[in-house]
């Protein structure tokens, strides 16, 4: 028999001879256990814990690492800068807003987001034309991702378009109306203050005020006399005086106090005349702030000499 303590041999007895422990008879028939075996099995779990422990603390270091590189990193940055760009926006503090989106563009020239909300933040501060020179930069930059800014783009002309509702003044130098090279040769120099409202129902009205306007017919009459008096020993000065000065007070009750129909659309104002012989004028134009600017004209077969662009307007409050 054998003891079911210590493994070793007991003989008849019913105490082991070595440890003492009592030796029960079932006991007898269970083959012994060597210690060897047992300290074995002991070690090897030791080892199994040692290995589950090394394997946890391997784990945590990686994460550790990940949560690192990821708190670092320029996508996280590119994010954070965002959040705060969007901070100065809902304040109104713009130019603060605008230097953590360039920042954030810097990080990450692929970020659509950035684009995104620097147009957002030119739009706030009514500078039509910087929000779409961002989009149609970031355009150029996304390649394969341009037509994530498209709808953004799209958006920011409409509301370009909504903007212009209202009313802006021109102070016009009627001398700017003379083909380039006969405005010199005739000395005029006339400010006409010009109003044009334009409305949300798609109609554009010019206007003079009353005075300013019989005020300025009857400067250009005196000064159709005078010249046509200097130049009268010069016949041909002496018609081309005349048929000027005639061309100018036409074009003031041709082009003041009528209407146009409009529709914008992606910076460009479709203008119809509603006259007997009307046709449709294009212009480029981009709204900054109180400033509608007229870049240049568009139309096909049309070369309006008589307009200097770019031509600028300032909102009547």
């Amino acid at each position: 028999m054998f003891c079911g303590k210590c493994g070793k041999e007991t003989g008849a007895g019913g105490f082991c001879p070595h440890c003492g422990a009592a030796v029960k008879k079932s006991e007898g028939n269970v083959t012994p256990v060597p210690v060897t075996t047992r300290e074995k099995e002991r070690k090897a779990g030791k080892k199994g814990k040692h290995i589950g422990h090394y394997l946890i603390l391997m784990l945590l270091i990686v994460g550790a690492g990940g949560l690192y590189l990821y708190f670092t990193g320029d996508s996280y940055r590119c994010r954070k800068f965002l959040k705060q760009a969007e901070a100065y926006l809902e304040e109104g503090k713009y130019q603060e807003a605008l230097k953590y989106c360039e920042s954030a563009i810097d990080l990450d020239d692929q970020c659509v987001e950035a684009y995104q909300k620097s147009a957002d933040i030119y739009v706030a501060m009514d500078a039509y034309g910087d929000a779409i020179e961002i989009l149609k930069d970031g355009q150029k930059v996304l390649d394969d991702k341009e037509e994530f800014l498209e709808k953004k783009l799209e958006e920011v002309y409409q509301k370009e378009a909504k903007c212009l509702e209202g009313v802006w003044t021109l102070d016009y130098n009627l001398g700017d109306l003379i083909p380039e090279g006969y405005g010199d040769l005739l000395g005029v120099d006339i400010q006409v203050p010009i109003l044009m409202e334009i409305g949300g129902d798609g109609i554009i009205w010019f206007s003079v005020e009353k005075e300013y306007f019989a005020g300025a017919q009857s400067t250009l009459s005196s000064a159709a006399q005078m010249l046509c008096t200097v130049y009268t020993k010069i016949p041909f000065l002496g018609n081309l005086a005349g048929k000027v000065t005639d061309f100018l007070t036409g074009l003031l009750i041709d082009n003041v106090g009528v209407s146009y129909s409009y529709q914008a659309k992606n910076g460009v104002l479709y203008c119809t005349w509603s006259g007997d012989d009307a046709a449709e004028e294009m212009y480029e134009f981009v709204i900054d702030g109180d400033n509608l600017i007229f870049l240049g004209e568009l139309t096909e077969g049309e070369d309006s000499y008589y307009l200097q662009f770019p031509l600028t307007l300032q909102r009547v409050k």
